[in-house]
């Protein structure tokens, strides 16, 4: 793919849109870049896990539209060029329910005061298969954490990841503190998921 130049003037927003001029949300300005056909579902990202978790990111209650375009605008080159394989499709799912039971709502829960909850979650074996995904999913819900529940498909994996973003951030005492979690957690999801599709690229 030619080098990906996006403006400097491009700005984010919530939800979808008609046109570029109504605005565009982060898989819109990926297929405005790609001059595709305008739409939340660009062909140039084909990692279907990638394109869901960037949209909910993208619809997460950020403070502001200028934050929310510092914080997923970067990661759009990457987007429109990752690949994966089946293997990695799963293994992506598994990993962002992992990063939302036992990272995101553990960090929430620490910050409401509730160690014990926390503890069971951070105990927890990594999610990575069925199995410690379904074990993973009682113990969110024993501890009435807005984690992850599902591992099977894409948008399962990448509502759950961003809905546990969504939930450490509630607490934040401002904006300003909102805006830093959400940040942290948008990081940390999409350098995960990314990293599996990069696997191996260096040394092809």
């Amino acid at each position: 793919m030619k080098t990906i130049e996006i403006p400097k003037d491009m700005t984010l927003t919530n939800g979808c849109h008609k046109s570029p001029e109504d605005g565009m949300c982060v898989m819109e300005a990926a297929a405005w870049l790609a001059g595709e056909p305008f739409s939340d579902a660009p062909k140039c990202v084909s990692v279907l896990e990638l394109r869901r978790l960037s949209i909910r990111l993208n619809d997460a209650m950020w403070p502001s539209d200028a934050e929310r375009t510092a914080a997923l605008l970067p990661y759009l080159p990457r987007l429109m060029r990752a690949t994966a394989t089946e293997e990695q499709r799963s293994r992506i799912r598994f990993k962002l329910a992992d990063i939302a039971v036992r990272e995101i709502a553990v960090s929430a829960l620490r910050g409401r005061g509730r160690t014990e909850d926390a503890d069971r979650l951070a105990a927890l074996p990594e999610i990575v298969d069925r199995e410690t995904a379904q074990a993973a999913a009682y113990a969110a819900a024993a501890a009435d954490a807005d984690a992850a529940y599902a591992y099977a498909d894409a948008d399962a994996a990448a509502a759950a990841a961003a809905d546990a973003a969504a939930y450490a951030a509630a607490d934040a005492a401002d904006a300003a503190a909102r805006g830093a979690t959400l940040k942290k957690w948008t990081d940390r999801l999409l350098g995960a998921a990314l990293e599996i599709c990069e696997e191996g690229r260096a040394e092809a």
